[in-house]
């Protein structure tokens, strides 16, 4: 904590390094997410697939619904082997290398157009999985367990991704209309650049260690202190309402992302 002793708003200034860092990786993911079902069922003549509707909306759940599984399997790899730093790092260039090769023409890696989208997709679908729950961890990380300052630092945060997701709409849609669709694609991976540099720009300076050491080795030595203890019964009541909230959001957000898309295109 004693690298946070700059503070802008009362609060740490690596609170506003996370809050553009996430505010530039949404406005990617925004981007490419407004025209992907449009572009899909597009005219090839007009540079799209010719996909039919039903097969662009599978392919869309497919994909948003991965990309909310992803970040299991992210969260548990910067805990344990990676740290949030390196995930954000490592998640923020595969997520920048798959908007580029949504972008560029499929000969030039020597694949077909439909296997040169999958790899984009891929690319995208894996990056997330490493960046998105870290760089909220390291949000909370900036703050002392009990400081009354963190609820506002989420909320702050938050706004970051609001901003970057009404920036990507005009944005991305401004530039289609005018370009084309790969210049959508090529948009959304400039976003990633941008939230990229800033993070390995400034993380060390504004940031200090934190995210820097897994979660999992940081507490090694605490728990080796500690006898092991059954959770207690308020833990597991805890449990319980985290299972069923996300019970709820996982159906909530599966008929919003479904229906979205399906009002978009009626």
């Amino acid at each position: 904590m004693s690298t946070q002793h700059q503070q802008f708003f009362g609060h740490p200034r690596g609170l506003f390094l996370l809050f553009g860092t996430e505010l530039w990786e949404r406005f990617s993911y925004y981007a490419m997410r407004a025209i992907l079902v449009l572009y899909l069922t597009d005219t090839t003549i007009n540079g799209g697939m010719g996909w039919s509707t039903k097969d662009a909306l599978d392919l869309y759940g497919i994909y948003t619904g991965l990309v909310y599984v992803t970040p299991l399997v992210g969260g548990w790899l910067a805990d344990n082997y990676l740290g949030q730093r390196r995930s954000i790092l490592i998640g923020g260039a595969l997520m920048a290398i798959g908007q580029f090769t949504l972008a560029i023409p499929a000969d030039m890696l020597g694949l077909s157009l439909h296997h040169s989208f999958y790899l984009g997709l891929a690319l995208l679908i894996a990056g997330n999985g490493l960046f998105k729950p870290n760089i909220s961890t390291m949000v909370g990380d900036l703050y002392k367990e009990g400081d009354n300052r963190r609820d506002g630092a989420f909320t702050i945060f938050y706004m970051g991704i609001n901003l970057g997701a009404l920036l990507a709409g005009f944005v991305a849609g401004s530039v289609t209309g005018e370009f084309g669709w790969k210049a959508g694609f090529v948009t959304a991976g400039i976003g990633m650049i941008i939230s990229l540099v800033m993070q390995m720009t400034l993380a060390q300076s504004w940031l200090g260690d934190i995210g820097t050491v897994p979660a999992a080795k940081r507490d090694l030595s605490a728990k080796n202190n500690q006898q092991k203890q059954p959770l207690t019964k308020q833990e597991m009541d805890r449990l319980k309402v985290i299972m069923v909230m996300g019970l709820f959001v996982i159906v909530f957000w599966a008929g919003f992302e479904q229906g979205r898309e399906r009002t978009l295109l009626s």
